[in-house]
């Protein structure tokens, strides 16, 4: 069976995106996957076997001793095809593909949209020359995944394939459990900071005391400013990172989940197949209330899932929540319809064939 080496030196082994979607999919269609990424010690989970880099704590030790490390033990490996993530890797991809390596790109995100929206002198020229390192070196590799359509764009079509954030079907195999106590239930699940809505959200629940309302948040700790706020707020409660199995269990306990992003470049440009917070939302039954962007607020309105809210205005927030809050036959309506669009056509179930398919012609494997 052919071996595909999935390399990452910025996420952990189980990953959503990497693991329970690429990897196991792979797995489960007859490949041999192996995983080089941050880990404490070889293993084997789900019969996927993980070759450990340091766990850096320093942006040294990532962008420079785990992309060197991680160059080495993908020679090692000897397998049919590399399949990379993280922009820091480009020119180990390179490397590989100079020696004569099957090598694929996955791109999680547009970077050169988040480097403009970092905090640094020069930064719209780091960003200039990064489209244009990414653009040509891209050109060499066999084939390129992006997340999202728009970042299709600034790669070669012809072998550019687009794998949405949507979820497995066995993510949504959970029975709705919300509490009957009239305590209303806003979730967020993902990366935390004040980008993705949080300080907005939390500054909306200032303007609901005339409700019970409280503000689940799970994902990996934020800086400590934010931190501080979310453990002193008496309406939020704060879960700390859960594992992926265990987040849909959370989701199932509440009723409206939350995607305020903020207008800055990194977000501004999102279609939505690469939030994958929105689609394990939809995927539960949960209504979603969203940031009114443009191409975000066409798709939730064009499933009739949710609400696109104003993602700077805590009034505009507060107000979206009372008024679906009042509304449970359009709250059960919307979640009814995102479930529903799931299951049908934004699973995991239907971007992994794509993927298959592109597996197959690389390695010469039948499906």
């Amino acid at each position: 069976m052919p071996t595909i080496c999935i390399m990452t030196t910025s996420h952990f082994p189980k990953d959503d995106r990497i693991f329970h979607k690429e990897a196991l999919f792979l797995k489960n269609q007859g490949y041999d996957v192996i995983i080089i990424a941050q880990h404490d010690d070889d293993a084997v989970i789900d019969g996927i076997r993980i070759i450990p880099l340091h766990i850096a704590k320093r942006r040294l030790d990532r962008y420079v001793i785990n992309v060197f490390h991680a160059l080495w033990l993908a020679f090692q490996v000897r397998a049919d095809a590399y399949h990379f993530h993280d922009p820091e890797l480009l020119f180990a991809g390179f490397i590989m593909k100079l020696a004569g390596k099957v090598v694929i790109y996955d791109v999680h995100e547009d970077y050169q949209q988040k480097l403009l929206s970092k905090h640094f002198s020069g930064k719209r020229l780091a960003a200039g020359i990064w489209r244009i390192v990414e653009s040509t070196l891209s050109r060499f590799f066999n084939h390129v995944f992006t997340a999202d359509s728009h970042t299709k764009q600034h790669f070669p079509p012809h072998k550019t394939t687009v794998l949405a954030n949507y979820p497995p079907l066995r993510f949504t195999d959970v029975v709705r459990h919300r509490k009957e106590d009239g305590v209303f239930r806003i979730v967020y699940a993902g990366g935390i900071d004040c980008s993705r809505g949080i300080a907005k959200t939390i500054d909306a629940l200032e303007l609901l005391s005339d409700i019970p309302v409280e503000f689940h948040v799970a994902g990996p700790p934020p800086d400590g400013p934010l931190m501080d706020r979310m453990s002193q707020h008496s309406k939020v409660v704060y879960h700390g990172l859960l594992p992926w199995e265990e987040v849909n269990s959370l989701l199932a306990e509440c009723d409206l989940g939350v995607v305020l992003l903020q207008p800055v470049p990194a977000y501004l440009y999102c279609p939505g197949e690469n939030i994958i917070k929105l689609f394990e939302y939809m995927g539960v039954g949960l209504p979603v209330l969203i940031s009114n962007f443009p191409r975000l607020k066409h798709l939730i309105e064009s499933i009739d899932a949710g609400k696109a809210v104003e993602p700077t205005s805590p009034e505009k927030i507060a107000t979206a929540i009372k008024e679906l809050r009042h509304n449970p036959a359009l709250l059960r309506r919307m979640g009814e319809n995102g479930r529903r669009a799931v299951l049908e056509k934004y699973n995991w179930e239907h971007e992994g064939n794509k993927m298959l398919a592109v597996y197959s012609q690389l390695t010469g494997m039948d499906q």
